[in-house]
């Protein structure tokens, strides 16, 4: 109501709101229109530069990538002169507010003064480029894309964008959506492309349902957005590995964001849609749509690319069944996620059972089954009932899951290469090196000491636990003690080592890390320092399950193996995680 009021400049109040908060609102939203009008002329003027002698570089620029007059005009494709104040000399003619327009990000100023209201000190943003204006669904101008037209292109950012303001998110807002919001309702589809020219050239080839995330990375709000318009998502960015990897991300945000499995496709020969539907004239309209069509889940080519890379080992074919299972987990139709367990467990050469079995680890109740837990045998394994004769899953009597009966010889190898000796040192014991140098910077930082114990107090596992060696473990959680009043780090610290006189070896050693700089740790990141410290631990941890598997497979007992395979698992997935 308050917008189609504003939309028709009737006055209205709501009644919830103090007159405090009326009059902000108001500001703001003079404020707003103040930058929608800002905005307006700006684009007019690049408009009319396009069309004057001064845009014959970009006219030219236009023909060759092959943009119709029609086109360019429903777009509003203009140009910035190659010029450093054509804007601000405008701006000042028709006494426009310039700090506002600084704050729009239409124009800068030299090594980030504080602009001037009578534009003494401001040059134009925007020079030498064609022109994309980010319109909102009401074609209000949020802001602009520019795209370089100089011969070299070191001299200058390919593209560059407008600065967020107060009508500009750039998190919010998807470039070409005031065209396609009607095409994408109507067909239930909405095509995802990475730049302006690539969106444009779609919608000139007969595509109008198409919106590209304004040049920068696909965020939750924009993915939300995407949702709402249609029921159906298909992501076409560049086929080069920039934008496979930006494909696989949105992939992910997708299915982090609402469960859904998001559509998509790849070009062939390495090629944007701009230059696919270039490179093959007429009938690049036709393939394109073909692809279009039929543009498979991303999802299902990302688990086709894990099966594809399985070492055909137990080991491996488990940690990609329990990776692939963490991520279908996340689809919201349980549906859609039983549909594709067949397929995987072929793929891996497993038992379904199997496969449904690592998807409750991520997802309770899965498949209507009771929620996992921990086994009987504390090994922390999921429960399991295999089916009675299912071939390769034996029925167990504690519920456990059995492998199939064959030798595991070689096919866990927990240990990171090159990392051996230092996880463990010859005999099995701890090589207590990073705890050494972790406690050293802890000792040689009074700020980290009095963070790390705000840390630890609300959450006593989140350091002790990965410090290996009990003796420094004990004087860590000594020094993490509560301050007694009046007494301070350094005291503390003295009064931890004094502790320590019937260890003189290890008080020896602390005495001496607190003088010694030692290399591995950032001296001054604590957050950098904890990171290593626990992802050591866990390597280390892995390390000794390796050699339990391997002692349990010599022993004959497949049982433990299992068990400590899928415990083994659980602290990949940790490390992972972090």
């Amino acid at each position: 109501m308050e917008f189609l009021a504003a939309k028709a400049n009737i006055p209205m109040e709501v009644s919830n709101r103090t007159p405090e908060q009326a009059a902000r609102d108001r500001a703001l939203e003079e404020e707003r229109k103040i930058f929608f009008k800002l905005n307006r002329f700006a684009a007019r003027f690049y408009q009319e530069t396009f069309e004057s002698s001064d845009g014959g570089i970009a006219r030219d620029y236009a023909e060759k990538r092959g943009i119709e007059r029609d086109y360019l005009l429903s777009f509003g494709i203009g140009y910035a002169p190659d010029s450093w104040t054509s804007l601000r000399d405008l701006f000042l003619k028709i006494k426009a507010p310039m700090v506002k327009s600084y704050e729009l990000g239409l124009f800068r100023t030299k090594g980030g003064e504080k602009p001037k209201e009578d534009g003494s000190n401001l040059f134009d943003t925007f020079r030498n480029r064609l022109m994309f204006p980010i319109r909102d669904v009401n074609g209000e101008v949020l802001g602009f894309g520019g795209r370089w037209l100089g011969a070299n292109n070191a001299e200058a950012p390919k593209y560059i964008n407008s600065l967020e303001s107060v009508v500009y998110e750039k998190d919010k807002t998807l470039y070409n959506l005031d065209q396609a919001r009607k095409p994408i309702r109507d067909m239930e589809t909405v095509v995802l492309v990475e730049g302006y020219m690539d969106c444009l050239s779609l919608v000139q080839a007969g595509f109008p349902n198409v919106v590209a995330n304004c040049g920068t990375a696909l965020t939750k709000n924009q993915a939300l957005t995407l949702r709402k318009l249609a029921p159906k998502v298909i992501c076409l960015y560049d086929s080069d590995a920039a934008g496979q990897a930006a494909t696989e991300k949105a992939m992910n945000l997708f299915l982090e964001t609402d469960g859904y499995p998001l559509l998509g496709a790849k070009l062939p020969d390495g090629k944007d849609p701009d230059e696919f539907l270039r490179a093959h004239g007429d009938d690049g309209t036709l393939q394109m749509a073909n692809i279009l069509q039929n543009s498979p889940a991303l999802l299902d080519l990302w688990i086709d690319e894990q099966i594809k890379e399985t070492p055909r080992t137990l080991q491996g074919r488990a940690e990609t069944a329990d990776r692939i299972a963490a991520k279908l987990a996340k689809l919201k139709d349980e549906l859609l996620i039983q549909a594709r367990v067949p397929g995987l467990a072929s793929g891996l050469d497993m038992e379904p059972d199997f496969i449904r079995e690592a998807m409750r680890k991520y997802r309770k109740g899965f498949g209507g089954g009771a929620e996992s837990g921990p086994s009987g045998g504390g090994s922390g394994a999921p429960s399991y009932q295999a089916p009675a004769g299912s071939n390769g899953f034996a029925h167990s009597s504690n519920a456990r899951p059995v492998l199939p009966p064959r030798r595991m010889s070689g096919v866990l190898n927990a240990r990171t290469p090159g990392k051996g000796k230092q996880n463990l040192s010859q005999g099995g014991k701890r090589d207590i090196g990073f705890d050494r140098r972790f406690l050293g910077d802890v000792l040689k930082n009074p700020s980290w000491i009095a963070a790390l114990r705000e840390q630890h107090l609300k959450n006593p596992g989140v350091v002790l636990p990965f410090i290996q060696d009990e003796g420094f473990r004990t004087v860590l959680g000594k020094i993490l003690e509560p301050l007694v009043p009046g007494q301070g780090e350094d005291e503390r610290i003295q009064e931890a080592l004094e502790s320590l006189r019937d260890q003189p070896r290890l008080r020896s050693f602390l005495s001496e890390c607190t003088m010694r700089g030692d290399e591995g740790i950032p001296s001054n990141d604590l957050e950098a320092a904890l990171i290593r410290l626990k992802d050591v631990s866990l390597q280390i941890k892995a390390a000794e399950l390796q050699t339990q598997i391997d002692e349990a497979e010599r022993s004959g007992d497949g049982a433990r193996s299992e068990a400590l395979l899928l415990e083994l698992l659980d602290l990949r997935r940790q490390r992972t995680q972090r």
